[in-house]
């Protein structure tokens, strides 16, 4: 069938990502819940500077869902000064998806992809979600439950 019974519309045209809005509203819930709990002092990983900077920053933390920008590769200076220089230029930027990481000699410039409704299919959303949550649980120091933050984002309130 390629028209809707009841309306007409032309289903062949219309595109269908299919995408689950209580799913998305879970995994924005949980990096808000997430980031009103991130530890202030001791935690070198990342500082970071509102919600969406720590969804991106989680997101470039699995394979296929960031993009490198750039890569600098350092044979003149220590290359944890380079970072730490390199580092403090990105933090000063108001750009939230956008991150360095220190590999080696070699300092790469990466971006989070988008997880736009337009842009990314559900089971792309689903697979990734579910790569978060195993991240957020394998951060340093036991990690975070993503249940247990949920659980403690509904108590006080914020959803």
């Amino acid at each position: 069938m390629d028209h809707c019974p009841h309306c007409g519309c032309d289903l062949a045209e219309t595109p269908s990502h299919g995408r689950s809005v209580p799913q998305n509203r879970r995994v924005h819930a949980l990096c808000r819940e997430l980031y009103h709990q991130w530890p202030e002092h001791g935690f070198d990983l990342i500082r970071p500077k509102s919600v969406d900077h720590l969804r991106y920053w989680i997101m470039t933390q699995i394979e296929g869902y960031h993009e490198p920008l750039r890569t600098i590769r350092i044979s003149t200076m220590d290359p944890k000064v380079a970072y730490a220089a390199f580092r403090a230029i990105l933090d000063e930027s108001n750009a939230e998806n956008v991150f360095l990481n220190l590999d080696g000699n070699q300092v790469t410039r990466t971006r989070a992809l988008s997880t736009a409704f337009d842009k990314m299919d559900h089971p792309t959303a689903t697979k990734l979600f579910t790569q978060m949550d195993d991240v957020i649980a394998a951060l340093p120091g036991g990690g975070f439950n993503a249940y247990r933050l949920l659980e403690e984002a509904k108590l006080r309130g914020r959803k």
